[in-house]
């Protein structure tokens, strides 16, 4: 599992920014799992909608509260 965060602004640069880090995390396995941080969850909205109209799959989006819950909960019960 690879991990990292950069910041991007959002528009069409962007869009296409994410497009291809999605791709080169799916490269060897096209169903491989990728998590999206966004800032609410009306961008990932868009986002996921922007995406399913060119095919990509297994794509998952989070804000950052949540992700912290998921991955804090089994250390914390």
């Amino acid at each position: 599992m690879t991990l990292s965060a950069v910041a991007v602004r959002p528009g069409p640069v962007g869009l296409d920014w994410l497009r291809a880090r999605i791709a080169e995390a799916q490269r060897d396995d096209r169903l491989a799992p990728v998590t999206v941080i966004v800032p609410n969850h009306y961008v990932g909205l868009w986002l996921r909608r922007e995406l399913a109209q060119t095919g990509y799959v297994n794509v998952h989006f989070e804000i950052l509260a949540r992700l912290a819950e998921r991955l804090g909960a089994r250390s914390l019960a």
